[in-house]
């Protein structure tokens, strides 16, 4: 393989490489008229740089909230790791808010390291959703 071809793989690994390991730094703040927030933290003003994530540990349970002015009929939980996105809570509901709790080690299927948790509600009418970079350590 000559140089230029070397040197155009080797960037295009780091390119991967930069974006599985480091989340895109942008807002992650709460779109729609609601609040949330996760593990006691307001996601609101928060970005997806490593240097707002929260930090939770391997056996912790962790608590997510989402608040609104209008009744809520669903919500969702998502997680994503390296691109890969699961569902982890899926409930019919019928109340303004909702206080949810996870076992980090029952839904971080790959362990230690960064995911983007995301909260999602809808209700007549209503369109919600937050998210925040959580770093299992």
């Amino acid at each position: 393989m000559g140089a230029d071809r070397r040197a155009a793989a080797l960037a295009v690994i780091a390119a991967v490489a930069v974006t599985v390991v480091a989340p895109a730094q942008v807002s992650a703040a709460i779109r729609g008229p609601c609040s949330a927030t996760l593990e006691g933290r307001s996601v609101a003003h928060l970005t997806l740089a490593p240097a707002d994530a929260i930090r939770v540990h391997l056996g912790a349970r962790v608590v997510m909230t989402m608040a609104a002015h209008e009744r809520m009929t669903h919500y969702r939980i998502t997680l994503t790791f390296a691109g890969r996105t699961w569902t982890i809570k899926d409930r019919d509901i019928s109340s303004n808010s909702w206080a949810d709790s996870v076992t980090v080690s029952r839904y971080a299927q790959f362990g230690r390291g960064s995911y983007v948790v995301r909260g999602a509600s809808t209700g007549p009418g209503l369109s919600c959703s937050g998210e925040a970079l959580v770093k299992v350590v």
